[in-house]
């Protein structure tokens, strides 16, 4: 029953150990930089971030950067035009027309001249064979839907280096908690509410056994809060390592993961609080390095450049929640910063992404593995726009992929 509900309510196993990525939080001395300038800060950092990416530079091989329309990939690509032609980089990015993800990494593409591929996810037909491929590839821990198609990655030399942004923006402080928990259980609980994998969708039903106590699935070791919050600990252990790593890095491709790197970890970890507090530190460190990339809107800054102030993000913010609230009333609302696609209409109105969740839902009821809740009835109700449950149904769906490639999961 535990592997069960952390997938129903996480979208992952909890239990899951990444063979690659382990965290050591040994090396942080919250000390030792406080009486460091900004500027002597801001050297230390880049001879450690240029130290960290030079380790893989490797001129020999074709490069590959997925783009977004955040930071991390951004800089990276900054980073990567100082050994490469721009014409030399393969760029591509997965999504939806018309989003920032999408819209803005072609932006950033146009700007250097990289050798760019857009994915339209609408017109693209994914398969349950190509699910299927994705879930072993992936460890079975993911919610399937959210991967960028394999077919796409194939495609590339099989030698390539896949350049990722894992860990990036996190360890810079985008997951920093304000207000931290003061003790592991507060941060615990705090975690299970906040992580909850179909939140976001508006009517969101609790898909794990309302009986099942799912504190039973945190089994992790903290180190004391004085080095890094309890918070974080749970969010760089659980969604960065267990959950994001084998999502961003499918088995059978060369990743490059220049942010994840112990000596990078312990000095921007070992940095005072106020350096991280809203990406601080990345924020000039990206506009001194790379001014130009960096002048154009970003999906971190609310479609901003990351210069913006932070009255002006709190204002684009509150204009966001404003037009989502109006446009959700009146069923016209556009939302731009989706990741990939557009899932609660994609159910309804995309024959092959119903039949593939439609079957499978079909499949994991006649599974009879999940009885306090009415599968069918949380399908129809989305079906008949009564409600939107599209994380819930994808959730479902892959979980029962994930169960027909492998009948022991659950074990």
């Amino acid at each position: 029953m535990k592997r069960l509900n952390s997938f129903l309510h996480f979208g992952y196993f909890t239990d899951y150990e990444s063979p690659k990525y382990k965290l050591d939080y040994s090396g942080i001395d919250k000390s030792q930089y406080d009486n460091f300038s900004t500027d002597e800060i801001l050297e230390i950092v880049w001879k450690s971030l240029v130290s960290s990416f030079e380790k893989y530079i490797d001129t020999d091989k074709p490069v590959v950067v997925p783009l977004s329309g955040g930071m991390d990939s951004r800089f990276i690509l900054g980073m990567l035009l100082n050994y490469y032609n721009p014409k030399d980089i393969f760029t591509y990015t997965v999504g939806t027309k018309g989003t920032l993800d999408f819209d803005l990494a072609r932006k950033v593409a146009n700007l250097v001249g990289t050798n760019h591929r857009e994915i339209n996810l609408p017109d693209y037909n994914y398969t349950l064979s190509e699910f299927k491929e994705i879930s072993k590839r992936t460890s079975h821990q993911c919610v399937l839907f959210f991967s960028h198609p394999i077919s796409i990655i194939d495609s590339y030399p099989s030698n390539s280096q896949i350049w990722t942004g894992f860990m990036g923006d996190n360890l810079f402080g985008s997951s920093f908690e304000k207000y931290p928990s003061k003790d592991i259980s507060s941060a615990i609980q705090r975690w299970i509410k906040i992580d909850k994998r179909n939140i976001i969708d508006t009517s969101a039903v609790s898909l794990a056994d309302p009986n099942f106590d799912l504190s039973r699935l945190i089994d992790m070791p903290f180190v004391h809060s004085n080095k890094i919050s309890f918070d974080e600990q749970l969010n760089l252990y659980y969604r960065q390592v267990n959950h994001v790593s084998p999502h961003l890095h499918p088995s059978g491709l060369n990743y490059v993961t220049p942010f994840f790197d112990q000596k990078l970890i312990d000095l921007v970890l070992s940095l005072p609080d106020r350096y991280r507090k809203n990406v601080y530190l990345y924020k000039l460190l990206s506009l001194e390095k790379f001014p130009e990339l960096f002048s154009l809107p970003n999906k971190r800054t609310w479609g901003l450049p990351v210069s913006a102030s932070q009255f002006q993000l709190n204002w684009e913010q509150k204009k966001y929640q404003i037009y989502k609230k109006i446009g959700n009333l009146f069923g016209n609302y556009h939302n731009e910063r989706i990741n990939y696609l557009d899932y609660s209409s994609a159910i309804i109105n995309d024959e092959n992404i119903n039949f593939i969740i439609s079957s499978n839902l079909k499949s994991l009821s006649e599974r009879n593995l999940i009885n306090w809740i009415d599968i069918e009835t949380i399908f129809q109700n989305h079906i008949d726009g009564k409600e939107n449950h599209s994380i819930s149904l994808l959730i479902l769906s892959s979980l029962e992929i994930h169960l027909s490639q492998n009948n022991n999961l659950l074990d």
